[in-house]
């Protein structure tokens, strides 16, 4: 599949990794320690099928290519859907990290 001009912007910006599917993308970047997880958003019509973790599964198989052993995520508190979003990240297993004002920070070892 030929690269989205999202995908080619976050390449290129911000040095992500970018997996773009029909029903949605996810986005990473690699930290000193972890594949951080910045983005993923699924169409409304694919929510609640388990696509948001297929493409976190593939975001693991790239962090561990890129031999790191865990990931990072984090919701911010104020962002629209931030309940959702922490269920979410519970229910693929993440812990709880930190928090730091607004954000809350998860890990999960891979």
């Amino acid at each position: 599949m030929e690269k989205s001009n999202f995908q080619l912007y976050k390449e290129e910006r911000e040095g992500a990794i970018v997996i773009e599917t029909e029903y949605g993308f996810a986005t990473a970047i690699e930290t000193d320690h972890s594949l951080y997880i910045d983005d993923i958003f699924i169409k409304k019509e694919f929510r609640k099928t388990n696509k948001a973790s297929e493409l976190a599964d593939k975001l693991v198989i790239k962090a561990k290519e890129l031999e790191y052993y865990q990931i990072t995520g984090s919701v911010d508190t104020n962002a629209n859907g931030a309940h959702t979003s922490l269920l979410v990240l519970i229910g693929y297993g993440m812990k709880l990290s930190h928090v730091h004002g607004s954000m809350i920070y998860f890990t999960k070892d891979i």
